[in-house]
């Protein structure tokens, strides 16, 4: 028995229905996807270590995130004026098909992007919650122990080196 050519059956695309327009949008590249999924490790690792600042992404960053995970449409959204809310959402809905599947992509997509709603999918708080909630985390302090162990004096020093961007 041969193998059928993947492109006859094999669907990379999904449609997001946005301000009554199907955007159309491919698989990202190999690349872009191995790029999302070390993203997701080092989520993962930062949530081990308790890192307050898991998840966080700066306004550039959070840019390159919409841009590698919609390709092409990103451009097509913004210049058919679609609210930045509404293109993080699609990009988060491709960000979970790229790195889980489509199944979570769309609870996530229908669930307008809240985590309650959610259940046991968690996805990535909105950059509003993780600075809210990384400010709290800041700003309350930590009971001493009482036990007569001491904190580790490195946990401080380890925070993640600074990653270049690409493009």
């Amino acid at each position: 028995m041969a193998f059928t050519e993947l492109d006859e059956f094999f669907d990379d695309t999904i449609t997001l229905p946005i301000g009554g327009k199907p955007y159309i949008i491919d698989g990202v590249s190999g690349e872009d996807g191995l790029w999302a999924q070390r993203l997701v490790d080092a989520i993962e690792r930062a949530k081990k270590e308790e890192d307050v600042d898991v998840g966080k992404l700066d306004d550039g960053d959070e840019r390159l995130l919409y841009q590698r995970m919609l390709g092409d449409t990103f451009d097509e959204m913004l210049s058919d004026k679609v609210k930045w809310a509404k293109i993080g959402h699609a990009a988060m809905t491709v960000f979970f098909w790229t790195t889980q599947n489509k199944t979570v992509a769309e609870q996530y997509w229908q669930a307008g992007g809240d985590p309650e709603a959610l259940g046991s999918a968690e996805p990535t708080p909105n950059r509003a919650s993780r600075r809210a909630s990384a400010a709290a985390a800041r700003s309350t302090r930590s009971p001493a122990p009482t036990n007569g162990t001491r904190a580790r004096s490195t946990s401080a020093a380890k925070k993640p080196a600074s990653r270049s961007k690409k493009s």
